[in-house]
């Protein structure tokens, strides 16, 4: 049985795959009632960004073949934003890596 962190996104599957988590989440935020929209509205969603968030991200610097552990650079503002240029825009390495077999690869 394969992890929910184990195996590697190409970076078409890591942009539609966050793209189709953060607008659920963003319309969630604008549709919440003024009233339930209180001190702990913001926190909460973070957390679940992050929970939901963070298997896309380890197996995107899989492909990349960096260790999961580099998502916590995310969290450094201004390396943050570089992090996620560089998961955006650089390519995964070719074939086989020590997390698996290429997004890419032919079943």
């Amino acid at each position: 049985m394969q992890s929910l962190f184990s195996g590697r996104y190409n970076r078409v599957k890591y942009f539609w795959t966050l793209l189709l988590v953060a607008v659920p989440l963003v319309v969630c935020v604008q549709l919440l009632p003024a009233e339930f929209a209180g001190e702990w509205t913001q926190p909460v969603l973070q957390i679940i960004g992050v929970a939901i968030a963070s298997p896309i991200l380890v197996k995107r610097l899989h492909d990349l073949d960096w260790p999961g552990l580099c998502c916590l650079l995310s969290f450094i503002p201004f390396i943050g934003l570089i992090l996620g240029l560089i998961l955006l825009f650089k390519k995964g390495t070719q074939g086989p890596n020590q997390y698996g077999a290429g997004p890419l690869a032919k079943a």
